[in-house]
């Protein structure tokens, strides 16, 4: 059973009241006692606050995915009358949300709210089958109008539509025997359908050990001074805090001295004014009274421990939480005799009489001064406290929530309707070439017999003769005019021009589609091909299928492979209301590319026949000149190598039937498949008697039934079946051939009775033995004949067949009557226009968050907005893109990559696709496709791959909070702390930026480092800020190295550089790679070698670098104009020193290649990626000393220390001692990564 919790009631304001802990409470266990039942909670988007905290409670109870958020355009708080026409389409809109989860129950935490908030809660507006549960607190201002409902009468009206709404509800749960019963008294509640499921406290409700000196400074703190009597709640009348303060003035003077009256709760100023007044009337001090205001439960379970005695005054509540928090805490709890509270506390001693002022000084005295009696107060409670559990009062709703459905008259589709609804049937019908024509004429006579039919076809005229007598023919268009006079839509989809206009049509009016063949490949592909469509393939590729079908099309895969592998049919699963197979392997086929989702609307229906007329065998083959006695095999359809047709042909020419003159092969069909048509006709020619094989091109109707009736064997062979069904093996056997299949796709479901199955694989001699044996052994042959036809009349008969299409069309028109389509009418129905107009842009907004596109995969999407923005090569961005690319190639059907970049539109923050940079990426055509909006939904994952500011805007906008608050996780790639670290190497103040993008990525859900060191750093840091998130993970992946092969332009050399190359010989040649910054240890290096080559050392420094921070002023530039000056202007440039300021991949590549040693002198990295790509050329390496080099290279590099030229020249020089005995570090054996194994790491770190 799915339940459903709307917990709008730990939303509102209610969450600071009873209420809101009641709700949440209830709901926890509920999800902890919920057994097999499918636990969903909904929450309102619009209580945004409250949602991050929800999150948390039932993190590691509910898997993410099981809250939902809704959104409808607001305000919608009912006291603003402005509100009245959003609230009326919020209500609508949350019953549509709800019914999306095809919940089995609902269960509403809280019905009275959205007097002063945007809470919105009805019963009944939209969705009028599903049961409503309710949580029935108390009856107080319906049944205590003078003091609640009098004075306003705006909120008269909420309450009491408010009430009609719970009476509407099919369950009512009280959370008390008193609320029960009150409910029953007052209400038009069916006392059936009323439970008392009582309530309970949470475990942090305890007596807790607390020393005097812990408690002095708690209660100093709180102005505490003394002994205390102590109350929590609210203010209102019923909370009779009037005379509370009464009775404590009423206490002995002697008494009272020593004690004070402490309030908590959220009291309002008026209220705890007005209290004052009364007490210093009364002669009461300002100190005596101490109003806390709200406090949260450590220091309400605090406050509960060291209180003298707890009261509770109340003369109306619906349940009474204090008193049984108080008594948990080890209390001494008195209460009033009214309402609830006996029920709560238990123990008629502890009451008073709460309109009696001297009985409730009476009782704080004797629980103040008597201690025996407040010893039994205390012992009292504490097994008082026992009797509930939210354990039990979720037992007791769960078997309520059963219990109401297991009684419950389920509603029934089998039943037909008396008055027959009227039906779109769109399908091409003959005289159209193509099976699904003749198929959809056999059916039409029988589904009329249960629906009005309205024939909607794409061709210049019909000749079937019963539809033309029983139907009006429509074009598409008249169907989109007339869409809402219709009540059921039917498509009968093929892989085939004659079905294009269909695929726009169904996304316009939506409806039932039947799927003849799960691929649509060969029509989309034709569509692109013939420039009826620009861009159809590509587009339902990347639609479908993602980049990695687009890379594979534009960089790997053949056009017929590519229509092989992929079915491109995403759109009709998403558009379609239902979606019916011909069989149970295509429908797998569904679950394999889409998952269980959009196969769960699917159905299977067998492929109906229409019974064969009476044969008259010897007249067909006197028509088809063929002699009594000829013995006739055929295969029917277009002949390819999917149908294996050389298969049947190589086992003919080695079986006896070939060496027989009457013993004839032929193959009813056509083939345009020129190459292996040669095939065939080669095979054909070592037949002994070639004459006896026919090939006979398209055969009309009348001639194939023909070839039908003379079969005595129907050979129907299949390979790589991608969910077709074949109609011509239902025809064989509906003739009464003896029919021999092989177990591929849609033939394994066959009955073995009625045919011979071959092994999917079989081997050629497999098949000559069935064909020998058909021959030779009649009695089977025509047993099997006999079977296959009786199949054919029983489970493909076409009445059999129309009313599974009945049962499966209800089904699914049942299933979408509180869908978007019927919805969106309901709100435009009910709204006037005006409303519409100003709030469509909203509305439209919220229902595409609210009803995202079914799909059964998750999306990552990579943002990689400053990359995009830049045509940077380096750092940052030249990993992004290394990662992304490696990402597309995936084609993992569970989970799609999508490049996004951040922006602003209509001065909102949100992701667009960034697809044109992507297909530039990949290497496709860059206007392909066009920029989108993106709504990532619940499961989806957003991954920053590069540092931009606009992070930070976007979540000072509020717009990432909003995507977590949705159940999308966030996660930031941290590629190093160094400008906030190491602060003197970075242009002065560019830590700020920085530090704030780095506060942001400590907000999200999780951040992925790009190596260990930089990951204990982080963690450092993060801990420092005191900002990290309760659910915060901090992981780490290792960057990938392939610098040709990550990029799929292969990095062509720069010709400007290509000369520097060959001079790299004859000499030990030492390598710098990175940008030219000052913490690159750029001028150290140079400095060290300038020393080495006046020494006499001969060796050649190449830097591989483009000068960084060009676009920084020059006063910030620190000494980054003394590098570029040093590099410009050294002696060596050019000579033994060698810039390359433009160097790509192809010449980096070249270049470590042809050196002798890297040399990695930088202050600060966070990973060092030219070690890896030095490793991989197995190129020696010096390094400066740090954790993450370390963490990299280990033993297998050079490591020095220091910021002096003297230190390096040293380490220079032993190094080229070491090197010169091959004793130097080898960087073999040093581990390394592809950046497909890099993007694996990662997507394990954040899936």
């Amino acid at each position: 059973m799915r339940i459903v919790i709307d917990l709008q009631g730990a939303q509102t304001e209610s969450r600071f009241r009873g209420i809101g802990r009641y709700s949440l409470s209830l709901a926890l266990a509920i999800v902890r006692n919920r057994g097999d039942h499918d636990i969903h909670l909904v929450l309102n988007g619009m209580l945004s606050d409250s949602i991050e905290s929800i999150r948390a409670a039932f993190e590691d109870l509910l898997p993410p995915e099981n809250i939902h958020i809704w959104y409808a355009p607001g305000p919608v708080a009912e006291m603003d009358a402005a509100n009245h026409e959003r609230r009326k389409a919020a209500e609508l809109i949350r019953e549509g949300f709800i019914a999306s989860l095809k919940p089995d129950i609902i269960h509403v935490s809280s019905m009275i709210e959205g007097y002063v908030d945007d809470a919105v809660t009805s019963v009944g507006r939209f969705d009028t089958k599903t049961p409503v549960s309710v949580s029935h607190y108390d009856l107080i201002p319906l049944l205590n109008p003078a003091q609640y409902l009098k004075w306003n009468r705006d909120y008269k009206q909420h309450y009491i539509g408010k009430v009609d709404e719970l009476q509407r509800a099919s369950l009512i749960l009280s959370i008390s025997k008193f609320s029960c019963a009150e409910g029953i008294e007052y209400l038009s509640v069916d006392e059936a359908n009323s439970i008392n499921i009582s309530t309970a406290i949470d475990d942090n409700f305890q007596k807790l050990t607390i020393s005097p000196a812990e408690a002095s400074v708690f209660l100093h703190n709180l102005g505490i001074s003394k002994p205390y009597a102590f109350y929590t709640g609210g203010s209102d009348d019923r909370k009779n805090l009037t005379r509370l303060v009464q009775a404590f003035a009423g206490l002995p003077d002697e008494v009272r001295d020593n004690y004070q009256l402490v309030f908590a709760g959220k009291i309002p100023p008026q209220h705890s004014n007005a209290l004052i007044a009364v007490g210093e009337k009364l002669g009461l001090r300002t100190e005596d009274m101490i109003f806390l205001g709200y406090v949260d439960d450590v220091q309400l379970v605090k406050l509960y421990n060291l209180c003298r005695v707890f009261v509770f005054p109340s003369w109306h509540e619906g349940f009474g939480l204090p008193p049984l928090e108080a008594m948990a805490c080890g209390a001494a709890a008195i209460g009033s005799r009214a309402s609830s509270i006996p029920e709560v506390i238990g123990w008629d001693e502890a009451l008073f009489d709460p309109y009696d002022v001297r009985a409730i000084t009476n009782k704080l005295y004797q629980a103040m001064e008597d201690d025996e009696f407040r010893a039994t107060l205390i012992a009292h409670g504490l097994e008082q406290r026992k009797l509930f559990s939210w354990d039990h009062s979720a037992i007791t709703a769960i078997e309520a929530f059963e219990n109401y459905i297991a009684l419950r008259n389920p509603e029934s589709n089998n039943g037909k309707s008396i008055v027959k609804k009227r039906m779109a049937f769109v399908s091409p019908l003959p005289p159209e070439r193509t099976g699904i024509a003749g198929y959809s004429a056999e059916l039409l006579p029988e589904l009329h017999k249960l629906y009005d039919i309205e024939l909607i076809v794409f061709q210049n005229e019909v000749t079937d003769e019963w539809a033309l007598q029983h139907c009006s023919i429509r074009d598409p268009q008249w169907l989109i005019d007339n869409s809402r006079s219709v009540d059921r839509v039917v498509y009968q989809v093929g892989n085939s021009i004659f079905h294009h206009h269909m695929l726009e049509l169904m996304a316009l009016v939506p409806g039932v589609v039947v799927l003849h063949d799960f691929f649509l490949s060969g029509l989309k592909s034709y569509l692109q091909d013939e420039k009826i469509e620009v861009g159809a393939w590509d587009e339902a590729l990347y639609f479908s299928h993602g980049y990695g079908a687009l890379i594979e099309k534009y960089h790997t895969l053949t056009p017929d492979d590519l229509r092989l592998k992929y079915p491109v049919n995403l759109e009709i699963f998403q558009r379609a209301h239902g979606v019916v197979l011909h069989s149970n392997y295509a429908k797998g086929l569904v679950k394999q590319w889409y998952g269980e989702t959009l196969e769960a609307k699917c159905d299977v229906i067998p492929l109906l026949r229409q019974p064969s007329p009476p044969v008259d065998a010897a007249n067909a083959r006197s028509v088809l000149g063929l002699a009594a006695e000829d013995f006739m095999v055929c295969s029917f359809g277009f002949l390819d190598p999917t149908k294996m047709n050389h298969c049947l042909l190589e086992a003919w020419v080695d079986s006896s039937l070939s060496q027989d003159p009457h013993c004839k092969l032929v193959f009813v069909g056509d083939i345009h498949h020129l190459p292996y048509k040669e095939q065939l006709q080669q095979i054909m020619a070592r037949a002994a008697y070639p004459e006896n094989i026919t090939i006979t091109g398209w055969a009309d109707t009348e001639t194939y039934n023909r070839y039908l009736a003379v079969s005595d064997v129907a050979v129907q062979l299949r390979n790589n079946s991608r969910g077709e069904t074949s109609a011509a093996v239902l025809d064989c056997m509906n003739y009464g051939a003896a029919v021999i299949v092989n177990a591929n796709g849609s033939f394994a479901e066959l009955d073995p009775e009625a045919t011979i199955m071959l092994a999917d694989d079989f081997q050629t001699p497999a098949l000559k033995r069935a064909l020998e044996s058909m021959w030779t052994d009649g009695p089977m042959r025509r047993k099997l004949g006999a079977t296959g036809a009786k199949t054919i009349r029983t489970r493909h008969a076409p009445d059999y067949c129309a009313n599974l299409y009945f049962e499966a069309i209800e089904n699914h028109y049942l299933n979408k009557r509180y869908g978007l389509d019927a919805l969106t009418r309901r709100i435009i129905d009910n709204s006037t226009d005006a409303h519409i107009q100003d709030s469509a842009v909203k509305l439209a907004d919220c229902l595409s968050q609210n009803f995202p596109p079914e799909r059964s995969f998750r999306t990552v999407y990579l943002d990689v907005s400053a990359t995009r923005a830049t045509e940077l090569r380096t750092g940052i961005e030249r990993v992004a893109i290394s990662i992304m690319l490696a990402l597309l190639k995936q084609t993992d059907s569970q989970i799609r990559f999508e490049p996004v970049y951040l922006c602003k539109t209509n001065e909102v923050w949100g992701y667009k696709t960034a697809t044109s940079f992507t297909l530039a990426s990949i290497g496709a055509p860059p206007d392909l496709l066009s920029e989108e909006i993106v709504t990532p939904q619940q499961s989806d994952i957003v991954l920053t791959l590069d540092w931009s500011d606009r992070l930070v805007l976007a979540y000072e906008s509020g717009y990432l909070s909003y995507l977590m608050n949705n159940g999308v996780k966030l996660y930031a790639t941290i590629f190093d702390l160094l400008p906030v670290l190491l602060p003197e190497y970075f242009p002065p103040q560019a830590e700020l930026p920085s530090h704030r993008w780095l506060q942001v990525t400590a907000k999200l859900n999780g951040a992925v480092c790009i190596s260990q060191s930089v990951a204990a750093e982080y963690c450092a840091w993060v801990e420092m800020q005191e900002i990290k998130q309760k659910s915060f993970n901090v992981n780490w992946f290792h960057l990938g190295a392939d610098l040709i092969n990550a990029h799929l332009d292969k990095g062509e050399s720069d010709t400007a550089d290509l000369p520097a190359v060959p001079k790299l010989g004859g000499k030990p040649t030492f390598l710098m790679v990175g940008t030219i910054e000052p913490r690159k240890g750029h001028l150290q290096a140079l400095r060290a070698f300038t020393k080495l080559w006046n020494s006499g050392v001969d060796v050649n420094l190449v830097i591989v670098g483009r000068e960084g921070w060009k676009g920084v002023d020059a006063e910030s530039r620190r000494n980054l104009p003394e590098i570029i000056d040093a590099l410009s202007n050294h002696p060596e440039q050019g000579n033994r020193l060698m810039w390359m300021s433009d160097a790509n991949d192809a010449t980096l590549e070249a270049t470590y290649a042809s050196a002798s040693c890297l040399i990695f002198a930088s202050e600060g990295e966070g990973f060092g990626l030219p070690i890896i790509e030095a490793a991989q050329k197995k190129l020696p390496i010096i390094a400066r000393d740090l954790p993450v080099f370390r963490e990299i290279a280990g033993d297998n590099a050079y490591y020095f220390k220091g910021d002096e030229e003297g230190v390096m020249v040293e380490s220079l020089q032993r190094w080229l001692a070491l090197y010169s005995d091959d004793a130097h570090p080898k960087s073999n054996a040093i581990q390394w990564l592809t950046w497909e194994q890099s993007a694996s790491q990662l997507l394990e770190v954040i899936l």
